[in-house]
């Protein structure tokens, strides 16, 4: 492959290889593990009711009830939950 043929004129086995050599240096970013388990935020109800296993109207129920207000930070019509917070409010409840 000459360094000077303009990549449009490339075949598909010469630019995979120059892909290789170009991701052949790059190192991937390393994952770090969080020690908390839930650290992410939830976005919405739908990620609510996913979050805690449940169907979109008992998570409805559940975020008009006022128990998890504390957890929870609306941002115009997105709801955010912070799970620490929710898990804590939750304790010993049943959902």
């Amino acid at each position: 492959m000459n360094t000077s043929t303009p990549i449009w004129q490339l075949t598909v086995g010469e630019f995979m290889e120059l892909m290789r050599r170009c991701h052949a240096d790059v190192q991937p970013p390393k994952e770090t593990v969080s020690p908390h388990k839930h650290e992410r935020l939830i976005h919405g109800i739908d990620g609510l009711a996913e979050f805690l296993g449940i169907s979109k109207t008992k998570a409805m129920s559940l975020r008009k009830s006022g128990a998890i207000d504390q957890a929870t930070t609306q941002l115009g019509r997105r709801l955010v939950f912070d799970p620490e917070k929710l898990m804590k409010l939750l304790e010993g409840k049943r959902v």
